[in-house]
C-alpha cells in the first residue's frame, strides 16, 4: 500500500470524529425473490386489481364469468416491463443509497433489487428491515403503498406483494474480506433455501464459534428490540442458561419450552427484567418478562411455520441463538 495513502487511513482512525476501528462490521447481500416470474406476469397484479372501484363493481355484479375475469392476471406488455425497470431502478439508484446513509453503511453496490452494504453492527438488521420495506412501498414510508417518498417526490417501487431474501455476516475486522462475502452469499442463499422472504443472520465470532439462524422479516422489529434490550444494560445469561438446556427442552412439548424461557427469565437479574419490560414492544402490559419473552418465542415459531428449516435446527434452538446474536450486535465484540 503507498504510503501516503496508509498515512490517511491512520489520520482518519484516530479522528476524534470517526473514534475507535469497531472490532466487528456487517455484510449485508439482499436479493429480490422471484424476479422472473414477476418478468413473466405471474405474480403481476390481477385485472381487478388495476380497475377503478366503479367499473369494478359493475364487472362483479355481472356474475361468476365476469368475476373469474376479474381475478385473472393482468396481461405483459411493454407497460408493466417499464413499470417493474423503473421500480427497481429507483430503489438501486436513489433510495438504497439514501437508506444505507441514514445507517451509517457503505453501499458497495446496487443493481436493481441486488445489493451489497457493508454495516456497523447496532444498525445493520433495522438497515436491513428499512430496505425491504422501502422495496415493497410499505405503508409508513410517508407515501402511498407501493411507493417510497424521497426527495418530496413518491417514487414508484415493487409493491406488497414483493419479498427480499438477505444474508448478513457479523465479521470480525481482521477477517479476509473474501471470507466475509462469501459467509454473506452463503447466508442469502440459505435464506433462499428455506422459503424465501427472510433474512439469515451468521455470526463470525474471532474465537471460532460460528452460529446462524432465520429471521423471518416479520420478525426483524422484534430482533432489533431485543438489540436495544442488550444495548440498555440487560444480563444475556438467561439466554445462555437457556442454551444450556436446549438440547433437552427440544424434546418436550412447546408448552415445556415455554416454560422453561418463563423460568429462566424470571431468575435473571432485577435490572434486566425491567429493561425487557420496558423495551420489548407490548412488554409493558405483560406480567412479567418471562411472559414478554415466552410470548416472543411463540411468535418466532409462527412465522417459522413459512419456511423449512435445517436437519438439526430447532425452533427453540434457533430462537436462543437470535437472543445470543442481538446481545452480540449490542456489544460489539466477542464473548
Amino acid at each position: 500500500m503507498p504510503d501516503h495513502l496508509w498515512q490517511k487511513i491512520c489520520s482518519i482512525r484516530k479522528s476524534k470524529k470517526t473514534g475507535a476501528v469497531p472490532t466487528y462490521y456487517c455484510v449485508l447481500m439482499i436479493d429480490g425473490d422471484n424476479m422472473g416470474q414477476w418478468l413473466a406476469g405471474e405474480l403481476g397484479p390481477e385485472v381487478g386489481d388495476i380497475l377503478p372501484p366503479k367499473i369494478r363493481s359493475y364487472f362483479e355484479s355481472l356474475g361468476e364469468g365476469a368475476s373469474d375475469a376479474l381475478s385473472s392476471k393482468r396481461p405483459v406488455g411493454p407497460a408493466m416491463h417499464a413499470a417493474i425497470s423503473q421500480a427497481l431502478a429507483q430503489f438501486a439508484v436513489k433510495v438504497v443509497p439514501h437508506i444505507v446513509a441514514k445507517h451509517k453503511g457503505t453501499l458497495i453496490y446496487s443493481g436493481g433489487d441486488d445489493v451489497l452494504v457493508l454495516l456497523p453492527t447496532v444498525s445493520a438488521v433495522q438497515c436491513a428491515l428499512d430496505l425491504y420495506r422501502a422495496f415493497r412501498g410499505e405503508i409508513g414510508q410517508g407515501a402511498p403503498e407501493g411507493f417510497y417518498r424521497h426527495g418530496g417526490l413518491d417514487l414508484l417501487m415493487m409493491g406488497p406483494k414483493a419479498t427480499l431474501s438477505g444474508g448478513l455476516a457479523i465479521v470480525h475486522y481482521k477477517s479476509d474480506l473474501r471470507l466475509a462475502l462469501e459467509e454473506a452469499r452463503l447466508s442469502e442463499k440459505s435464506a433462499k433455501r428455506k422459503g424465501k422472504n427472510a433474512i439469515e443472520i451468521k455470526a463470525a465470532r474471532r474465537s471460532g464459534q460460528h452460529t446462524r439462524f432465520l429471521c423471518p422479516w416479520g420478525y426483524a422489529g422484534r430482533f432489533n428490540q431485543f438489540v436495544t434490550v442488550f444495548l440498555g444494560g440487560a444480563s444475556d445469561r438467561f439466554a445462555y442458561h437457556l442454551a444450556e438446556e436446549a438440547a433437552t427442552l427440544c424434546a418436550l412439548p412447546f408448552a415445556a419450552q415455554c416454560a422453561a424461557i418463563r423460568r429462566q427469565v424470571q431468575r435473571s437479574e432485577k435490572e434486566t427484567q425491567s429493561i425487557i419490560m420496558q423495551k420489548v414492544e407490548g412488554g409493558a402490559d405483560k406480567a412479567t418478562a418471562g411472559n414478554v419473552m415466552a410470548d416472543a418465542f411463540e411468535e418466532y415459531l409462527h412465522l417459522l411455520s413459512d419456511h423449512k428449516l435445517d436437519p438439526g435446527e430447532t425452533p427453540l434452538g434457533l430462537f436462543v441463538t437470535l437472543l445470543q446474536t442481538a446481545s452480540f450486535l449490542a456489544r460489539g465484540r466477542d464473548q
